[in-house]
């Protein structure tokens, strides 16, 4: 007796490392892809962080400096 299933389907069950590989790769790429998402929203928001702080830091001492001069 013969399953009748789709050809792709066959092939698939007579080699399961192809088919877990595929699958593999995928969640590998979609873990990947979030990691660097996650690591590069977090760099980016670190350096934002930091540039506005030293922005408003030398602003500050700029004016100040400006108010005792004037």
């Amino acid at each position: 007796m013969y399953l009748v299933c789709p050809k792709n389907l066959r092939h698939e069950v007579a080699h399961p490392h192809r088919f877990i590989g595929s699958r593999v790769g995928f969640v590998t790429w979609l873990v990947g892809w979030l990691v660097g998402w996650l690591v590069g929203w977090l760099v980016g928001w670190l350096v934002d962080t930091l540039v506005g702080c030293l922005l408003a830091c030398l602003l500050a001492c700029s004016l100040s400096w400006l108010g005792r001069v004037v």
